[in-house]
């Protein structure tokens, strides 16, 4: 009896910190950017954009076929009531450079207001 009292008590423990509260955003949103340059990816010919959520932050990579050289400045976003548009600018390819490269980006940003938003991205 004692037993399963105290295996009882343990379960509606554990179930009631199930259904807490998830971390909400208290700040205002914030980005932080990474981007590194990958060499020989010809097969890439469009961009690809895969964002992922963990409760106030979302993490999106970008594959972005670049002319070899060309960096990214200027990173910016914007968050709207149902989306996040993310951008950034490129520097001008070199004269004659032809060679396809793939630049990966990272935009980590932060304080993200509850709920869905639709994730553009424009270079």
């Amino acid at each position: 009896m004692k037993k399963s009292l105290v295996l009882l008590a343990i379960g509606l423990f554990f179930g009631s910190q199930a259904f807490a509260e998830l971390p909400v955003s208290t700040g205002t949103p914030a980005m932080t950017f990474k981007a590194i340059q990958i060499e020989n990816t010809a097969q890439l010919t469009k961009e690809r954009v895969t964002p992922y959520r963990l409760f106030d932050k979302i993490v999106v990579t970008v594959f972005d076929p670049v002319v070899c050289g060309q960096n990214p400045v200027s990173p910016a976003f914007k968050i709207t009531e149902k989306s996040l548009a993310l951008s950034y600018d490129l520097t001008a390819a070199a004269s004659g450079a032809k060679k396809r490269c793939a630049l990966v980006s990272e935009f980590v940003v932060s304080n993200v207001p509850h709920g869905d938003l639709q994730v553009s991205f424009a270079a």
